[in-house]
């Protein structure tokens, strides 16, 4: 049975496309979330709450904290995984002077998560100004996990993409059926179901995970 929170393939479908490639962060920002990337979305548009589904590209195990403000305290903000299954949200409010609501989440896989800032309008021209916010902390991303999120997406065939990082005999390891990506004392370590490979470092596989946005 759908919960009342999750957001239905049709909104998924209308979703705006929110990247976190903000340019630059208010120093406040960096503080208060640790934020490395964000993203943001400002429209006084009176029809705005018609359309208030928003997606972002997340990475496994980043960080994000989500802000929705409009005039009237917004109805439930909240963020759902790709099938749109709701996983937080929030009916608070903080007033400054327009009402805030904010979520925090850390991203269980890297792909695709969706927002509905669930906005409330006042009726006077003034007060349609909605916006929302997304402040991504990538510090909470191991480096090795960088590195085996980078290659779940590079080698997919190989790695889907649907482990989680876990301690097993003295390596942190993602299993995979049959196989197993690995890694000790700062090396990466591939498993083939016989025996396991050095395949090379943490720092060397780095660089290129960065680069590619991981």
């Amino acid at each position: 049975m759908s919960n009342i929170l999750d957001i239905t393939q049709e909104q998924m479908d209308d979703a705006i496309i929110l990247n976190l490639d903000m340019p630059t962060i208010p120093e406040y920002f960096k503080d208060e979330f640790g934020a490395d990337n964000a993203g943001g979305y400002l429209t006084s548009r009176p029809d705005a709450i018609l359309n208030d589904v928003f997606v972002i590209h997340t990475t496994k195990d980043a960080t994000y904290n989500v802000l929705s403000s409009s005039f009237f305290d917004p109805f439930i903000l909240r963020v759902s995984d790709n099938s749109g299954d709701n996983i937080v949200s929030d009916n608070g409010g903080i007033y400054s002077p327009y009402s805030i609501d904010h979520v925090q989440f850390k991203a269980a896989y890297t792909g695709d998560h969706y927002i509905s800032a669930s906005w409330d309008q006042g009726r006077a021209v003034a007060h349609k100004k909605v916006s929302v916010s997304v402040f991504e902390d990538l510090d909470t991303v191991k480096d090795y996990d960088r590195v085996f999120n980078w290659a779940e997406t590079e080698y997919s065939d190989l790695f889907p993409g649907d482990a989680t990082t876990e301690q097993v005999q003295g390596y942190n390891a993602r299993l995979y059926e049959g196989h197993a990506l690995g890694e000790k004392d700062g090396e990466i370590f591939y498993y083939d179901g016989t025996e396991i490979t050095l395949v090379g470092t943490t720092a060397g596989f780095l660089d290129q995970a960065i680069t590619d946005g991981f």
